[in-house]
């Protein structure tokens, strides 16, 4: 962010605060109030869905509130029995001062006892914010660090919390440090275990037909998208009686493009832009596989027991993929490791702006090939295309 902007949005976060203090919290209710602060991508969503659940459970007799990105927001009342699901679209929350104030309001209105924010790397002007506002008794973050927020911000909002939790040393993936933070609030020991409830949504007769596998072909970062055209060499070199199925959102049309374009006899079928979340999580739980980058659906294959090959720069090394050694239904990572990995996507290499990170360019479509198991690839599975 230019420091400019960075500026713009303090003077704003300081006009926020005197509107913040003609805004009345609600009386205390009989039954406890409680906010939970979900806003991060749809993996990390799915990463923490048993740890939600636990923590609704332990909740049982308080009314629970889930704030969650507006990217997940419409699978989640599906998927888990928060009283509450609010949404958020934390780009519009930044830039957005009516939106902004207006979601503030209503969170500051309804009185909650307490807010728990279980992202590790929490914004100072979202997350942060959102708990200042909303003035609860009881508010429990962890005590993030200098890679997810300005040293100088993260000490003033600190303050803004009850309690701060450490996370021990050498606890990098994401999973466990949902777990820890369950483990540490509710005092219970937490597993991983989520049981994906039956279908949620139809899908359109037209999509049904022969067994097939799931191509991802987008990630939110244009770095870390391994070219088309090398996806439409692996999806070649698969059986032909594999139908490949193509998914990802609107800004994926141009790459999904490019890989129909290069195998025009493969009898692509490309959904990008036409799916819902649990449209896509139904896809995916009737695939016999997916290839693609590391996103989101890399981490709803894991839940639902399905193969995945997912192509794995090092900026994140851990933090999301490779999953912990003997993790169930873990994605395969294939990677090129380099020594500077674990760079938070700051890379050292120059490049254009649209082009891959060098860890990413150094993956050959050989190495992908490779790590799809053979038996993957018969057509086995009952299929819901």
């Amino acid at each position: 962010m230019r420091f400019s902007e960075k500026i713009r949005q303090l003077f704003q976060l300081g006009g926020d605060g005197f509107y913040r203090r003609r805004i009345r919290r609600a009386a205390p209710d009989s039954r406890r109030r409680i906010l939970i602060v979900r806003l991060d991508g749809i993996g990390d969503f799915f990463l923490w869905l048993p740890f939600a659940a636990a923590m609704r459970q332990f909740y049982r007799d308080a009314e629970v509130t889930l704030l969650a990105n507006a990217l997940w927001s419409d699978a989640a009342p599906a998927l888990l029995s928060f009283d509450r699901v609010l949404s958020c679209e934390p780009v519009r929350f930044l830039h957005d001062n009516v939106y902004r104030r207006e979601l503030l309001t209503q969170l500051r209105k309804t009185g909650f006892d307490l807010v728990l924010q279980p992202r590790f790397a929490r914004e100072f002007l979202v997350e942060d914010q959102i708990t200042r506002w909303c003035a609860a008794p009881h508010r429990v973050a962890w005590r993030s660090d200098a890679r997810s927020i300005n040293p100088r911000l993260m000490r003033w909002s600190d303050h803004w919390y009850s309690e701060l939790l450490t996370l021990p040393a050498e606890t990098p993936h994401e999973q466990e440090i949902a777990r820890i933070f369950n483990e540490r609030v509710t005092g219970q020991p937490q597993n991983d275990v989520f049981v994906m409830p039956e279908r949620k949504t139809t899908l359109p007769d037209k999509w049904t037909g022969q067994s097939y596998f799931l191509v991802i072909p987008g990630a939110a970062d244009p770095g870390r998208r391994w070219p088309p055209e090398r996806l439409a060499t692996v999806i070649q070199g698969l059986p032909s009686d594999l139908r490949p199925v193509i998914c990802g959102s609107t800004a994926d049309r141009s790459s999904s493009g490019r890989i129909a374009a290069a195998i025009p006899a493969r009898n692509v079928l490309d959904l990008t832009g036409q799916t819902t979340l649990l449209q896509l999580l139904e896809l995916i739980k009737g695939a016999q596989f997916l290839i693609g980058n590391d996103t989101g659906a890399m981490h709803m294959a894991a839940r639902c027991g399905v193969p995945a090959v997912a192509l794995l720069g090092g900026g994140q090394w851990g933090r999301f993929l490779p999953y912990p050694a003997g993790t169930s239904s873990a994605p395969m990572a294939v990677y090129r490791r380099m020594p500077c990995f674990g760079c938070n996507w700051k890379c050292r290499y120059a490049r254009r702006p649209d082009d891959p990170y060098p860890c990413i360019a150094a993956i050959d479509p050989a190495m992908v090939l490779a790590a799809v198991d053979p038996s993957w690839q018969k057509p086995l599975r009952t299929s819901i295309l």
